[in-house]
C-alpha cells in the first residue's frame, strides 16, 4: 500500500466504540464533579466520589492509548523488519521502553530495507541521541517515541536508499529557503548557535534541521527520525497536518517511493 492508501484507511478507521465509551464516562465525571462540590470535605461520600473521578481520569487516558494502538496497526507493514538489538541498560523501566520501541520500529519498517543490528544504551545527558558507531543513547525519562526517533536516525545511517530519499525530500520541501538558528525558530534557547534549520511549513521546525560536515556536505537529516516519531505518536494528526510528509514516510518505509 502507498501513503495515500494508508491515509484513507486511517480516515475511515472505525473508532466509534472508543468514542462512545469516552463520551459516556465524561458525562458521568461531569455529574460527579457537580455532586462532590455540594459535599463537605472529608465526608465518606466525598472521598468515594473523588476516588471514582480519579478512576475515570485513568480510564480516559487508557481509551486514548487504545485508540492510538488501533491507528498504529494501520501503519504496520506486511513484512516487518527483523532488526535485532543488544541492550546495555540494567534499568528495567528503561529496558521496557527500549524493547517496545524496537518492536514498534520493526512493525513500521519493511524487511526490504537494509538495517544493521543496533545497541541500545542509556545516557545521563538531557538529550537522547544516536551515535553512528555505538547506537542509541536514551535518557531514562524519555518516552518510547524517543526510542523510535533515534532508531529513525539508525535507519537513515544503515540504508543508503533511505538517506538518498530523505535528502531528496528535504531539498524539495526547503527549496529556496535559508537556514536559520533553531533557537530563533523555536524560541528554545538551549539550542546551540550552530544548530540551524530550514523551516518550510513542517509541523516542527526541527524537521528541517541541517547536518553538515566541515566541508559543507550533508551527513544526516531529521526527516526520517522526526517522521517516524510523529507518525507513531499521532498517526491521524500527522497525516492530516502534513499529508505530503506522511505519504513520503509510508512509501520510504515500504520501499515503494
Amino acid at each position: 500500500m502507498r501513503g495515500q492508501d494508508i491515509r484513507n484507511k486511517l480516515a475511515n478507521l472505525d473508532l466509534s466504540k472508543f468514542n462512545q465509551e469516552f463520551e459516556k464516562i465524561v458525562q458521568e465525571q461531569d455529574a460527579l464533579i457537580v455532586k462532590v462540590n455540594t459535599l463537605q470535605y472529608g465526608n465518606p461520600e466525598y472521598i468515594e466520589i473523588n476516588k471514582r473521578i480519579a478512576e475515570i481520569e485513568n480510564r480516559k487516558q487508557a481509551i486514548e492509548n487504545e485508540k492510538l494502538v488501533e491507528q498504529r496497526k494501520t501503519l504496520y507493514v506486511e513484512n516487518p523488519s527483523l532488526m535485532s538489538a543488544t541492550y546495555k541498560s540494567r534499568d528495567k523501566a528503561v529496558l521496557e521502553k527500549q524493547k517496545q520501541g524496537v518492536a514498534e520500529f520493526n512493525n513500521l519498517v519493511s524487511k526490504d530495507l537494509s538495517i544493521i543490528s543496533v545497541s541500545m544504551r542509556t545516557t545521563s545527558q538531557n538529550r537522547s541521541y544516536y551515535d553512528n558507531n555505538n547506537g542509541v543513547y536514551l535518557n531514562k525519562n524519555r518516552p518510547v517515541s524517543t526510542v523510535i526517533h533515534e532508531l529513525g536516525h539508525h535507519l537513515e545511517h544503515s540504508d543508503p536508499y533511505v538517506f538518498e530519499k530523505a535528502l531528496q525530500f528535504y531539498d524539495k520541501r526547503t527549496q529556496g529557503e535559508k537556514a536559520e538558528k533553531l533557537s530563533t525558530l523555536t524560541g528554545i534557547k538551549s539550542y546551540k548557535s550552530y544548530e540551524k534549520a530550514r523551516k518550510d511549513n513542517f509541523v516542527s521546525p526541527y524537521m528541517g534541521k541541517e547536518y553538515l560536515d566541515k566541508n559543507g556536505n550533508r551527513v544526516a537529516t531529521e526527516i526520517i527520525s522526526m517522521g517516524m516519531e510523529y507518525m507513531w505518536k499521532d498517526p491521524v494528526g500527522f497525516s492530516q497536518a502534513d499529508p505530503d510528509y506522511f505519504d513520503f514516510m509510508i512509501d520510504v518505509l515500504r520501499k515503494t517511493y
